[in-house]
């Protein structure tokens, strides 16, 4: 069997695996057999979850409401997480007494727990997933092997760039603040869901018109005024995320928005290279104008429901923009993978007694560039004698202070901003200090938690930030006093 399958795929009967409750049934039961489990240890919908429900149903063995509540209130632990809600809705159901006993569904409606609405979220996003792809092949079916794998490599470029346009873009776009880290559902998860079902299906109806002949209505404008359009509002967009300002009420970040928007190209691509081959007498130009159109549109929306600039916050926007050109040194824009395996701590080395700035800048240029440092992993700090560290918390599940090691997100660019800006083994160099500084903040490494609700660094942080750069060019000023520290404005 698939170890990448797990017991919620099996049960449930999505994915690439058909449904299987007695194969879900065993694996749950070694899912469980590995607990207790450190984060990440273990699948979120496994183990004593899946076998609740299982012996709770009577499905594919004899109903055991005691066992079944047992697994229910196992499965209060990591990493499933179920909460007070949840087992009500357990124990409820198991002391009624009726024949037929009645059918445990944890997903009806009701109050439920964070984690049993994500359960549910993912199920539903699995089984429409599903359905689609089963429609996607019947419509291909009569197809040729070339098209069908230039429609294999439209749907892969299709679903990540959609899935992360649902995670970063649509709540923007629908203009609905998201107060919820990655991954936590929000008050407005269902329309979200809702709008990314709908356009795959629109996507889906498109192909199967052209299929019966119909022609899709396109734009008239000129591919070079699309092209303007689109880079004009993506630029727009990118100036609002890029921006410090006071509040900010969604997760978005500039990284998150660039990698999206080549997510984009790469599916208008694969889209085009699939209407050439399948549909060759459709005009390739007017469909790129019509997806540039849909696309500028999209950023139009997300720029408008942003938060206008803030004009005192401009000046450093101007700054970041003017000093994001400054050249490169030769070691970095050379840089090539290391030959060996590289063991590295850019952090480490930079605030280490003594401190070696050489390997630090070193290393932090590997972490740049996105090459595995595999750094010693942090020494582990005794646990929190804290009940309520234990329970789910809405803003800070994710960011429990023993799983934050000290030197937070503090890498790479970050750590290349402080060597260029403090002098630290080479001249000092203000623009480099300043671009540094400023990939940092569209990296994440500068500014407030993920798990905050307010995810931006302060216009007023900001400025502060760029004159303590901008300070450490006077050299008559005394190097200790001057030197820039960003472990102050690190996330965590």
């Amino acid at each position: 069997m698939n170890e990448r399958i797990g017991a919620f795929s099996l049960y449930n009967g999505v994915g690439e695996q058909s449904r299987d409750v007695t194969a879900a049934r065993r694996l749950a039961w070694s899912e469980r057999a590995a607990y207790p489990l450190e984060p990440g240890g273990a699948p979120t919908f496994s183990g004593p979850l899946i076998l609740a429900m299982i012996y709770a149903n009577a499905e594919g063995v004899p109903r055991n409401a005691a066992l079944a509540l047992r697994m229910a209130c196992e499965a209060t632990a990591y990493p499933n997480n179920l909460e007070a809600a949840d087992l009500d809705v357990f124990d409820k159901t198991m002391n009624i007494q009726i024949e037929p006993a009645p059918h445990l569904d944890l997903c009806v409606s009701g109050p439920k727990g964070i984690m049993v609405t994500m359960y549910c979220r993912s199920l539903s996003s699995a089984q429409h997933q599903q359905a689609w792809s089963e429609r996607l092949k019947l419509i291909s079916r009569p197809w040729t092997p070339e098209q069908k794998e230039k429609l294999d490599k439209w749907k892969k470029s299709f679903l990540i760039f959609f899935g992360g346009h649902s995670i970063y873009e649509s709540d923007v776009a629908l203009g609905l603040g998201q107060s919820q880290p990655y991954g936590l559902p929000g008050p407005n998860s269902a329309r979200e869901d809702q709008e990314q079902y709908a356009a795959q299906d629109a996507t889906l109806n498109q192909i199967e018109a052209m299929e019966a002949g119909h022609l899709p209505a396109t734009s008239a404008l000129p591919l070079t005024d699309a092209d303007a359009d689109l880079n004009r509002d993506y630029q727009d967009v990118m100036d609002h995320l890029r921006a410090p300002m006071d509040t900010y009420a969604y997760v978005i970040r500039p990284l998150n928005e660039r990698e999206i928007e080549l997510e984009w190209i790469r599916f208008r691509d694969a889209w085009l290279e699939l209407v050439h081959s399948r549909y060759p007498h459709l005009d390739a130009d007017k469909w790129r104008i019509q997806l540039t159109v849909d696309r500028a549109q999209t950023l139009r929306e997300m720029a408008r429901n942003l938060s206008p600039v803030d004009p005192e916050a401009k000046d450093w926007v101007a700054a970041c923009a003017k000093y994001r050109s400054a050249p490169l040194p030769q070691e970095i824009r050379s840089l090539r993978p290391p030959t060996g395996r590289l063991s590295c701590d850019s952090y480490a080395d930079y605030y280490g007694t003594p401190p070696r700035y050489a390997s630090a800048r070193r290393c932090a240029a590997y972490e740049r560039a996105g090459i595995p440092t595999n750094p010693p992993p942090p020494k582990k700090t005794a646990p929190i004698n804290n009940d309520a560290a234990d329970q789910p918390d809405v803003t800070g599940w994710r960011c429990m202070p023993e799983d934050i090691g000290p030197e937070g997100t503090l890498d790479g660019s970050g750590i290349l901003a402080m060597i260029y800006a403090n002098g630290k083994g080479i001249p000092r160099n203000l623009p480099l200090g300043i671009r540094f500084a400023c990939e940092a903040i569209d990296l994440g490494e500068i500014g407030p938690s993920e798990c905050s609700q307010d995810r931006r660094l302060p216009k007023e942080v900001f400025g502060a930030l760029i004159e303590r750069i901008e300070a450490s060019a006077d050299n008559s000023l005394d190097e200790k006093h001057n030197d820039l520290d960003l472990r102050e404005y690190t996330p965590f």
